[in-house]
């Protein structure tokens, strides 16, 4: 398939270059300015969302929410995405796919139903890869189209048609939507303060605590108690005069730890609920028959994420291949199912197939991983024919033909 000359116009990349890029805000976070930074961003007159997103990088801190969101990234970088035009591969296409920039995007994409409206700059300037780079999130407007040049500008560059910007950027996500990450961040924040005041808990009774009396008058062996104290490492001391009485109450250790432990795993559940549908196939427990439950709903939310970007690619990405002269025709991106098969169930559902249709043998190649010889594929030269009985429903009515190959002969 040849690529035809572009039609579209050069822009100035620099027109979406932020003024200011660098570090971002590192501050202290709680539940109260997660709320005042969903209020920001659905402001209706002037929303600006770059206090979530400052949120949201904060809170992916977190291991458990690093690991279910990059489990769901993992498994789309890992399927197998191809072009193809009436069931034909499109090789001057498909070599953009092995490119590494190509992976970026598949993550930056399915990123769209974690942060919410996600846009991409893209350059095929003269039917050529020249650039790949995700768009800042801070400074676009989804809901105006815009790109600013400065997290809260009210005007900035459309990046959406008519734009000639259009041609060079994807987008992903709804413009009012906010992400899944939106949901977690109180979850991720009450087990943040859990964990702190376990902590806190640990150093004030989990270490043995030194305790130490001096006369009350004696200012001399109070200093020598001091620095005595002082040398002999860090745990915590309690020094009072002789003579005064100092009680330390303290709860029952073993139910501190099972209050702290219990409630940070309640939150790694939930946030397991809300990106995986489950919990066990994050963490272990129960039975075969409940891990095969949970592990089917895992399985609903990555097809729902490759039909999603399989969306993306065939509408935006394809808009941007026809833009730029690589002529996409009737082809489309489509991802190849993961094999759940065994390979004995496998040969078993192949040669049921194989006395129905006439299967290539080229087919047999690729599928069990055979060399191919020199001279190309080959059937089996004396290859087997499937027999029916009289009344056998599925006998065929017209002679098979005399070189049906089927993978018991292949394999002969």
């Amino acid at each position: 398939m040849a690529k035809e000359r572009s039609k579209v116009k050069p822009v100035d990349k620099a027109a979406l270059m932020p003024k200011t890029p660098g570090a971002r805000y590192r501050g202290t976070f709680d539940i109260q300015r997660w709320r005042s930074a969903i209020q920001r961003a659905t402001d209706p007159t002037h929303p600006d969302r770059s206090l979530l997103y400052n949120i949201y990088e904060d809170i992916l801190l977190d291991l458990h929410l690093t690991a279910v969101t990059e489990k769901r990234i993992e498994d789309l970088k890992g399927s197998k995405i191809r072009f193809v035009d009436r069931g034909k591969e499109i090789q001057e296409i498909n070599w953009l796919i092995e490119a590494p920039w190509f992976y970026d995007m598949l993550s930056e994409i399915m990123e769209a139903r974690l942060w919410g409206y996600t846009a991409s700059w893209l350059d095929l300037s003269g039917g050529e890869f020249q650039k790949y780079e995700l768009l800042c999130r801070h400074n676009v407007i989804p809901e105006r189209g815009l790109f600013v040049r400065q997290p809260g500008d009210r005007e900035g560059t459309s990046i959406v048609p008519p734009s000639p910007y259009a041609n060079y950027v994807i987008t992903a996500g709804k413009a009012d939507s906010l992400g899944l990450l939106l949901k977690a961040a109180p979850v991720v924040y009450l087990k943040r303060g859990d964990i702190s005041d376990w902590a806190t808990f640990n150093e004030m009774f989990a270490a043995p605590i030194r305790k130490g009396t001096y006369p009350p008058y004696d200012a001399q062996i109070k200093k020598e108690l001091f620095e005595a104290i002082e040398k002999s490492g860090g745990f915590q001391a309690l020094l009072h005069p002789a003579g005064t009485e100092l009680d330390i109450m303290q709860a029952s250790s073993g139910g501190a730890v099972a209050t702290y432990l219990g409630f940070a795993n309640f939150c790694d559940k939930q946030l397991s609920k809300a990106f995986l549908l489950n919990t066990m196939t994050m963490d272990a427990e129960g039975g075969q028959y409940k891990g095969d439950i949970h592990a089917d709903g895992e399985k609903l939310v990555l097809r729902s994420d490759r039909r999603f970007v399989l969306a993306v690619l065939n509408t935006e990405l394809w808009r941007l291949l026809e833009a730029h002269g690589f002529k996409p025709g009737n082809g489309k991106f489509v991802c190849d199912e993961e094999e759940t098969l065994s390979l004995k169930d496998r040969m078993e559902v192949d040669r049921e197939v194989a006395k129905q249709v006439i299967i290539p043998p080229v087919y047999w190649y690729e599928r069990y991983g055979i060399p191919v010889p020199e001279d190309g594929p080959q059937a089996a030269l004396q290859p087997a024919f499937p027999t029916w009985s009289a009344s056998d429903p599925m006998k065929p009515t017209t002679a098979l033909p005399t070189k049906k190959i089927t993978l018991r002969s292949f394999f002969v």
